[in-house]
């Protein structure tokens, strides 16, 4: 389970631009056939488990196999389980995706806190570690957090620093493990758990154990997290583990509100595609507009108008920006595919807030005749 995880969540998802040739034929080239090899690697070690579904996984692989190859066979039954190659594993890549999925997935906690879903866009998020390789690393793959995590700008600090932002190790104890092994003796332990200095801590965390009420504690029985010293802004979110923390900006401005409609316009013409049976490779024309209560809400129209670059780039069609209430939507060249439409919100400092309640943002994909 670990290792689909690791494959769908992880690689293909942080990927996905990359394979449909975003950053390049050559480099959908590489990635596609990374997830290839991968593929029929494992359906070839699965089949002795599930020889049925390994079999109709394989005889569809095996087709982009060449003839010559070792790996080719009638059956996947017939071929040889591949030798490992020690060679092909980059401990230093290792470390640092483990690094990133550990600061994303604290990204996420923090979102979680704050009940605000991945489709909103976040000012900025502030990495901090006292490991200047942690930093190092995670700086290599900055773009796969702000992509996975919506977010604008990621700043990295070294917790020793002197720039105000000071990390301290925090005690979390295991009360499943430490019950059997304290008993009576738990609320002594957990007292002086309290007591603990950041020396002590630290002392506990190079050693892996601590002495305490006459009780030898290993780091199963306590965890140590870090977390960013006083830090008390109601607009900022922090959430921290052994060797880092994040420290999260949720401020709302009109400009993150304006990119998440954008975002939302986008996920509406890729819904349109799917429903409408089409590939991504396949042309088509697309035009966004607004009802014709547009001219109570102006600035539904203007942030369309703002963002029609990033919702082409998103999107990889050409976009039409229409004023429904002036233009309308029609047109006779082309043949509707499909359409749709939503109630956008834009942030407290829009200018006709009630408005934008009553407008409509609507979405049509076109075929050119």
């Amino acid at each position: 389970l670990a290792f689909l995880d690791d494959l769908t969540n992880r690689y293909v998802r942080l990927n996905r631009d990359r394979m449909r040739g975003v950053q390049g034929r050559e480099e959908a080239e590489h990635a596609l056939e990374t997830l290839y090899t991968v593929l029929l690697n494992v359906t070839v070690m699965l089949a002795p488990v599930t020889p049925f579904l390994s079999e109709l996984l394989y005889q569809n692989l095996a087709r982009a196999l060449p003839e010559s190859s070792g790996l080719k066979a009638a059956s996947v039954h017939f071929v040889m389980i591949p030798e490992p190659s020690p060679e092909a594993f980059d401990p230093e890549s290792s470390r640092a995706v483990q690094s990133l999925q550990a600061v994303m997935e604290l990204g996420r906690s923090c979102r979680e806190k704050r009940k605000i879903g991945l489709k909103v866009p976040i000012r900025e998020m502030v990495v901090v570690s006292a490991s200047p390789q942690l930093l190092a690393d995670v700086q290599l793959l900055e773009d796969y957090i702000r992509d996975e995590l919506n977010i604008m700008n990621v700043e990295f600090r070294d917790a020793d620093a002197d720039d105000g932002t000071k990390l301290e190790l925090v005690p979390v104890l295991n009360f499943k493990v430490l019950g059997k092994q304290l008993g009576k003796d738990m609320k002594k332990v957990q007292n002086a758990v309290k007591d603990l200095s950041q020396d002590e801590l630290l002392t506990f965390e190079r050693s892996g154990s601590i002495e305490l009420c006459g009780h030898s504690i290993s780091s199963e029985g306590i965890t140590l997290q870090r977390q960013v010293v006083d830090l008390e802004a109601k607009h900022l979110e922090v959430a921290g583990a052994t060797d880092v923390a994040v420290i999260v900006d949720f401020t709302a401005d009109e400009e993150l509100m304006q990119l998440a409609m954008a975002r939302e316009v986008s996920n509406r013409i890729q819904r349109l595609r799917k429903s409408a049976g089409l590939h991504p490779q396949d042309p088509i024309k697309v035009q966004i507009g607004v009802s014709p209560e547009a001219s109570e809400s102006p600035d539904i129209l203007k942030a369309l108008q703002s963002r029609e670059a990033d919702i082409a780039r998103m999107t990889r069609c050409p976009i039409q920006i229409v004023d429904f209430a002036i233009q309308g939507a029609s047109s006779d060249s082309a043949q509707v595919l499909g359409e749709d439409a939503f109630k956008p919100e834009l942030g407290a400092s829009s200018t006709s807030k009630q408005g934008a309640n009553s407008v409509s943002v609507h979405v049509t994909i076109l075929r050119e005749l």
